[in-house]
C-alpha cells in the first residue's frame, strides 16, 4: 500500500496516491532518466526552520519577559539538476513538525525516508545531510546511502582482522582504535588531488581515503573522506558515506550540493515571504 503523505493532512487531506503524484509530478519527468535519486535532510543544530510566537508576561519581582516558543520542522528535499545548469534545486517532498515529549529529529528523519522508500520501493536512494543527522547511518534503511559530515572526536576502528584459524571465543567485532581525526589527518602523507563539482563550479581539494568501522553508530564499514584545502585557507573538512565504493570526489560533489536546500529556503522566505504572518 501507498503511505500517506504527513503534509496532507486537515482541509487538503487526500490519498498518498494524489500527493506523490502532485509532489513528484516535475521532478519525475526532470530525473526520470537517472536511476539513482538523491534526497538533502534540511535542518541541522544551526539552522532551525523555526515559526516564533513571543507571549508577554510579568514575573513576580513586577518586571515583563518575553516567552518566545517554537516549532522545529524536519524536511526532505529532493535535488533536481535544471536544464540551464549552475547550482542544483531542492524540491521539498516531504515534512515531519517535532512536538513536545514526541519523535526526536532522527526518528523523524527515518519516518520520511522508510516513507519515501515505500512511495518507490525500486528506486535507490542518497540521503545528504549535515553532521546532526550523522546517525543516520546506524538507522536500518534498506538501499539507502547516507552521506554527511562526521564529528571530530568521533571513536573510529580498524576493521576486525581476518582470521586464519578459528581460535576459541566469538570473533572480533572490530579493530584497534584509530587516532581522532584531526590528529590522523596531521600524519597523512599520501593525498589524492581530486576535481569536482561544487555547486556549479569546479573546484579541487586534497583528499585521503579509508575504510573504518563507528562502532557506535554502525556495525557495518564507512568510507571516511579527509578533505584539505590546498592553498591552506579552510579548515580539514572531515565526511563519510556509508557506500565504501563511492569515488572521493563524488562524495565531495553531493556533499556541497546540499547547499541548495539552504538556497531554497532562502529564497521561498526572502522571494516567496514563506515565513510571513499571513503564508
Amino acid at each position: 500500500t501507498t503511505a500517506s503523505c504527513p503534509m496532507a493532512a486537515g482541509p487538503w487531506k487526500g490519498s498518498g496516491n494524489c500527493w506523490r503524484k502532485s509532489s513528484f509530478k516535475h521532478s519525475v519527468e526532470a530525473e526520470s532518466s537517472h536511476w539513482l535519486w538523491t534526497i538533502h535532510c534540511f535542518i541541522g543544530q544551526a539552522e532551525k526552520s523555526r515559526r516564533w510566537m513571543v507571549a508577554r508576561c510579568r514575573s513576580l519581582d513586577g518586571q515583563n519577559h518575553s516567552l518566545c516558543l517554537g516549532s522545529e520542522l524536519v524536511v526532505l528535499t529532493l535535488q533536481i539538476q535544471p536544464p540551464w545548469g549552475g547550482e542544483p534545486l531542492g524540491l521539498p517532498i516531504n515534512m515531519r513538525l517535532q512536538r513536545k515529549n514526541g519523535p526526536t529529529l532522527i526518528e523523524l528523519a527515518t519516518q520520511m525516508i522508510d516513507e519515501i522508500c515505500q512511495w518507490f520501493p525500486q528506486r535507490p536512494f542518497r540521503v545528504i545531510a549535515d553532521g546532526f543527522y550523522a546517525t543516520l547511518a546506524g538507522k536500518p534503511l534498506g538501499a539507502v546511502t547516507i552521506i554527511s559530515g562526521i564529528k571530530r572526536n568521533a571513536n573510529l576502528y580498524d576493521l576486525p582482522p581476518k582470521r586464519r584459524k578459528k581460535p576459541p571465543g566469538r570473533p572480533r567485532t572490530k579493530g584497534k582504535e584509530l587516532t581522532k581525526l584531526e590528529r590522523m589527518a596531521a600524519h597523512v602523507q599520501n593525498w589524492q588531488t581530486v576535481t569536482f563539482r561544487q555547486r556549479g563550479t569546479t573546484a579541487k581539494r586534497l583528499v585521503h581515503i579509508r575504510v573504518v568501522l563507528w562502532y557506535t553508530v554502525s556495525c557495518k564499514p564507512i568510507l571516511l573522506v579527509i578533505v584539505r584545502d590546498p592553498n591552506g585557507k579552510e579548515k580539514d573538512d572531515f565526511l563519510f558515506t556509508t557506500d565504501v565504493t563511492m569515488a572521493p570526489a563524488e562524495v565531495l560533489a553531493c556533499h556541497a550540493d546540499r547547499w541548495a536546500t539552504e538556497d531554497t529556503f532562502k529564497n521561498t522566505k526572502q522571494l516567496l515571504a514563506g515565513q510571513g504572518p499571513q503564508t
